[in-house]
């Protein structure tokens, strides 16, 4: 259970924190600062692109250009005639749904291997009694040498 805090002879249980790493006042905060050059990585060269694509998306497109405009006409035209067609799938909805199979093909796939790699793996293995360990160790985790 948590320790409790006395406050002016009243016991009261202690907060519990969201993140216990990271205090209020003068805490420790050298795990965000390890974490920031990543997370600005992260957000130049994944989010920022992400949020620009959604953003232009609603632009106005003509033959030649593209115009900032907030209009939903790209994305009727993009789904323009799956309803009438219903018993056959329009291009649009066929390709979202193959994407959607092989992303859970590639899923299953990996998590197969992954689990069995992981499971045929030895947890713990012999301590190395050689000069170089690097590839002693790799050798004896994996088995002997053929």
């Amino acid at each position: 259970m948590s320790e409790s805090v006395h406050i002016d002879g009243v016991r009261r249980p202690a907060r519990r924190t969201r993140f216990p790493g990271l205090r209020r006042r003068g805490g420790d905060t050298s795990a965000l600062w390890q974490a920031a050059p990543m997370a600005l990585v992260f957000t130049l060269f994944f989010l920022a692109p992400l949020a620009l694509t959604v953003i232009v998306s609603f632009w106005e497109f003509t033959q030649y250009s593209i115009e900032p405009a907030f209009v939903l006409t790209n994305y009727t035209d993009l789904f323009d005639g799956c309803l009438e067609d219903l018993p056959r799938l329009c291009t649009t909805l066929a390709t979202y749904l193959s994407t959607l199979k092989f992303c859970l093909l590639v899923w299953l796939t990996t998590l197969t291997l992954g689990f069995t790699v992981a499971y045929s793996s030895p947890s713990t293995s012999a301590p190395c009694r050689c000069r170089w360990r690097s590839s002693c160790c790799a050798r004896s985790r994996f088995g002997p040498r053929s």
